[in-house]
């Protein structure tokens, strides 16, 4: 899954930047000596394209990225304090291309830059090189005079904080692709390193929930391991403190080492992980204050996200007033929060955020069997292919973007068809899944190894390999050439892993967790269940409630109807009984048939503790 940790590590250079300047601050630098009169009004802001860069060339201007999320609090004191500074105006417009992006609006550019913080900000050359990176709110005199700086000396790489390495070269070869032994116990440690034993979740500044490190624990948990029980469970305990008690939905992070001082954006990567890991860790370790958690990110989802016509909005800012801290705010009860007020909700319904958002109600659905669960990730379903699917196969990211496609959305939109197909046993949704694979591998391979972000560069900056996005990918494949039976699917979860694999990529981020899911999958295949049964029989679909509710999120669980001939990868014989049965099945061998649900449930927890 998409990892937030590194954001917020690096976020904490913006939460400390020294607000010195008040709003509306008219401060100008002694430089600064056109009247009132002439200075222009606002920033003359152009779009991330071909034409700024080509336009920074012509003009041998640096061109500056103010890479900006909408609900991200510094974001907007930067807007009111350092870009309505009379200085800021006339220099940004006089002698650089300034080009302003809603991160949330192109993902591959986030990925990208998603170290850097809210905002990002770069500066580069009009051939594409980066010149300097900065990190989070920059009050209006060090930016004057960062820019001054820039200006006497655009050379590139000169003020980064720290160089982009170069892509490693690929050490694996091109057959079985998982980490070396050395590598995999490098980063168990990191893994075992990176948890705070006094408070749960990572042992940084920030807490937040990291699906990927409680997974992990989960899954080495379900293998025996007590120790991650006890990490997983109290990760999972502690970020309960961030699910807003008044409205649900889940806060992005808290500060100062503990989980009681949230920081109040609300995204939908964060409700989609509260959604899924909860809803995990509830059929794992039956606590009902889990299902709770996610149930209440469900109906903030329903209550407030939820678009008339299906498809889910993207965020909700952290400010109620723009700029101004809203401790408050949240704190009120909630007729005196809308007495107050809402916090702008932004309405785009990207397919990333809905794939997510899908994905995540879906494995709510398999935990609890909440029939109005399946239907909220029907309708968004339902939408997100009406209004974003490609005529062919594939997603765009918005209705309007055809030149750029996105690996996110695709993505996201693949794991939530096959969500689909799980939690249904309907095989037009591994149908769709398998296009949508297909259409990824066409359009986001690398030549050599892993995935590219977007299909297409723009002006001199190429496509980038995001390792979140092919930790996912490569999941994802791998997960669905076991359904599909198709060698291809694996393969390409290989090319994946030719990635992920190599040292100064594995080493290079805190990425761990996500890259050991990634290898412990691809060296074993899932937990397998299977459901003998016609779709419309009550005693199939009560054995197919209970295969789903298996505690394990690398799991096969297929239902097998005869009249629609044999199922997409029929790697096993099953015996005709005349009635329907559940089978736990492993090296293509089967259990003993179970006839009603109590008995499947038994037989899956046996088999699974002795795996």
């Amino acid at each position: 899954m998409h990892s937030v940790r590194l954001i917020i590590v690096l976020l904490v250079t913006a939460l400390v930047s020294p607000l010195v300047t008040p709003l509306g601050s008219a401060w100008a630098s002694p430089q600064a000596t056109a009247s009132a009169a002439s200075t222009p009004r606002a920033i003359e802001w152009q779009p991330w394209s071909e034409a700024s860069f080509a336009r920074a060339t012509a003009e041998k201007k640096p061109l500056y990225l103010y890479l900006e999320a909408v609900w991200c609090h510094w974001c907007h004191v930067m807007q009111a304090t350092t870009f309505a500074t009379p200085a800021v105006i006339q220099k940004l417009n006089q002698d650089f291309i300034a080009v302003k992006v809603d991160h949330d609006a192109m993902p591959a550019l986030a990925n990208r830059y998603r170290a850097w913080g809210w905002p990002a900000q770069i500066w580069f050359t009009g051939a594409g090189d980066e010149i300097a990176k900065r990190s989070g709110y920059l009050e209006p005199q060090a930016f004057v005079a960062l820019l001054q700086d820039i200006e006497k000396d655009p050379s590139p790489q000169t003020r980064q904080r720290q160089k982009t390495s170069a892509t490693p070269t690929n050490s694996a070869t091109n057959g079985s692709v998982l980490l070396d032994e050395a590598l995999r116990d490098t980063l168990r440690a990191k893994h075992r390193k990176s948890f705070d034993p006094e408070h749960g979740g990572l042992k940084l500044a920030q807490k937040f929930l990291d699906p990927d490190s409680v997974e992990y624990d989960l899954r080495l948990a379900l293998a025996g391991n007590t120790q991650a029980a006890v990490n997983a469970r109290k990760t999972l305990d502690g970020a309960l403190a961030l699910i807003d008690p008044v409205w649900g939905g889940a806060y992005q992070y808290s500060t100062h080492g503990v989980w009681n001082k949230p920081h109040y954006e609300k995204i939908m990567r964060t409700q989609a992980a509260y959604l899924r890991i909860y809803a995990l860790a509830y059929l794992q370790f039956r606590d009902p204050d889990y299902r709770v958690a996610a149930q209440a990110v469900a109906h903030y989802l329903r209550d407030f996200w939820q678009s008339p016509e299906g498809g889910f909005y993207t965020s909700q800012d952290a400010d109620l007033v723009r700029g101004q801290k809203a401790h408050g705010y949240f704190a009120l009860d909630d007729a005196a929060r809308r007495e107050a007020g809402m916090p702008h909700i932004d309405t785009h319904r990207y397919a990333q955020e809905n794939g997510q958002a899908i994905e995540g109600l879906l494995q709510l659905f398999d935990a609890t069997g909440n029939e109005q669960t399946l239907a909220m990730a029907q309708r968004a379903m339902q939408w997100t292919l009406a209004n974003r699917s490609l005529p062919e196969a594939g997603f765009r990211h918005t209705q309007t973007t055809m030149d750029n496609l996105y690996l996110g959305d695709n993505l996201a939109m693949g794991r939530a068809l096959l969500a689909f197909y799980r939690s249904t046993g309907k095989r037009e949704w591994l149908s769709k899944a398998i296009a949508t694979a297909d259409f990824m591998a066409e359009h986001f391979s690398h030549s050599s190894a892993g995935f590219t972000g977007s299909n297409n560069a723009v002006g001199p900056l190429k496509p980038n390999r995001d390792v979140d996005e092919n930790i996912g990918a490569t999941r994802f494949f791998n997960l669905l050439s076991h359904y599909s039976g198709n060698p291809k699917h694996h393969a390409l979860a290989q090319h994946g892993m030719r990635y992920l694999a190599q040292p100064a990529v594995a080493k290079r981020r805190v990425n761990e967790s996500g890259i050991l899911l990634a290898d412990t999958e691809l060296a074993s295949a899932p937990v397998h269940v299977t459901v003998i049964g016609g779709k419309a029989d009550a005693t199939a679909q009560q054995l197919y409630r209970a295969a789903l509710q298996t505690p394990e999120s690398y799991k096969r669980v297929e239902w097998w109807d005869r009249t629609q001939g044999k199922l997409p990868n029929h790697d096993v014989e099953y015996p005709d009984l005349g009635r329907p049965a559940g089978f736990f099945c492993e090296a293509r061998r089967c259990s003993l048939p179970q006839f009603d649900a109590a008995g499947l449930a038994r037989l899956v927890a046996e088999k699974r503790e002795t795996r």
